[in-house]
């Protein structure tokens, strides 16, 4: 491992234990700096496992509840957490940001958490009201979470943006 990439793995335990601490202690919030590299860390998941599933889902002609079983199944996961991520979002949706601090990277970050927060659908429409508050019904954001929301309670979509449950 070189100097550099030794850094990087330091600064993200750093950041994680800051986020840990603060998160419990409730105290303050983290400074926007921290803020940032924290969501950054958490979406950095195994983006080739994620790739692997989404190429499984359109072979086999989308999602299914067998075929997210069987997925599972092989990576030793549950149907209801694919990439066994659940409890740093539960952390997540916990968490108390100052909205008024975050930068375009944060926005960003926050919206693809709490789209993959689909076990709590009060958190989700929570963050939806404050992706609308602050970046707009026009968003990107704004509109992928709400399709995810109205896909969770089985009705249409409005913009056409998830690929997994119906139009």
């Amino acid at each position: 491992m070189s100097y550099k990439e030794l850094i990087k793995v330091a600064n993200y335990y750093q950041v994680k234990y800051n986020f840990e601490v603060t998160a419990q202690s409730n105290s303050k919030p983290l400074d926007q700096t921290n803020q940032s590299e924290y969501l950054r860390s958490l979406v950095q998941t195994d983006q080739d496992t994620r790739n692997e599933w989404k190429k499984r889902m359109d072979e086999s002609g989308g999602w299914s509840e067998d075929l997210a079983a069987q997925y599972a199944d092989e990576k030793g996961t549950s149907p209801d957490d694919l990439f066994g991520e659940r409890q740093r979002l539960e952390k997540f949706t916990q968490y108390k940001f100052n909205f008024d601090t975050f930068s375009k990277d944060d926005w960003n970050n926050y919206w693809l958490l709490a789209q993959h927060c689909d076990f709590n659908l009060d958190f989700q429409k929570s963050a939806l009201k404050n992706i609308e508050r602050y970046l707009g019904r026009n968003s990107k954001e704004f509109q992928y979470l709400t399709d995810r929301i109205l896909c969770a309670q089985n009705k249409p979509q409005i913009y056409g943006t998830q690929n997994t449950c119906g139009t």
